[in-house]
């Protein structure tokens, strides 16, 4: 997993769904937070992405998932939304809750694509995640 500069991510051992460690982020004062994991796909598949997250003193609808097309670690797109407005967001959620599993079925991807950056946002509090 990676962050942006902008972000505090840790592994965290002391809060956790499944395994030994959840990745917590945080947002710095003033700026957004990212975490993301990249994953190899191959064309004219469907995926299953699944994953738990947790979320701390976020405002609502202010923690999501989204996730980038890459073809030879280049960028080539974003996976499409839910929505026919380009909203690029797979999973919104938000407030303060415990663990809740989201599931997105991920249809159509670019058949150049080669790798699958998923990316975990938020604008202010705190989210983890956790899954495989």
């Amino acid at each position: 997993m990676g962050a942006s500069p902008s972000s505090a991510f840790f592994l965290d051992g002391r809060i956790v769904k499944e395994g030994m460690f959840s990745g917590r982020l945080s947002a710095l004062p003033g700026r957004d937070a990212l975490a993301f994991a990249e994953a190899t796909i191959r064309p004219y598949r469907e995926y299953r992405l699944s994953l738990w997250i947790r979320t701390g003193g976020a405002p609502r609808d202010g923690v999501w998932v989204e996730a980038i097309q890459l073809s030879r670690d280049e960028e080539i797109g974003p996976y499409p939304g839910s929505s026919d407005t380009g909203d690029r967001r797979l999973i919104v959620t938000g407030g303060t809750h415990d663990w809740r599993r989201f599931e997105v079925l991920l249809r159509g991807l670019h058949p150049a694509a080669d790798k699958l950056r998923v990316v975990l946002r938020l604008w202010r509090g705190r989210a983890w995640r956790d899954g495989r």
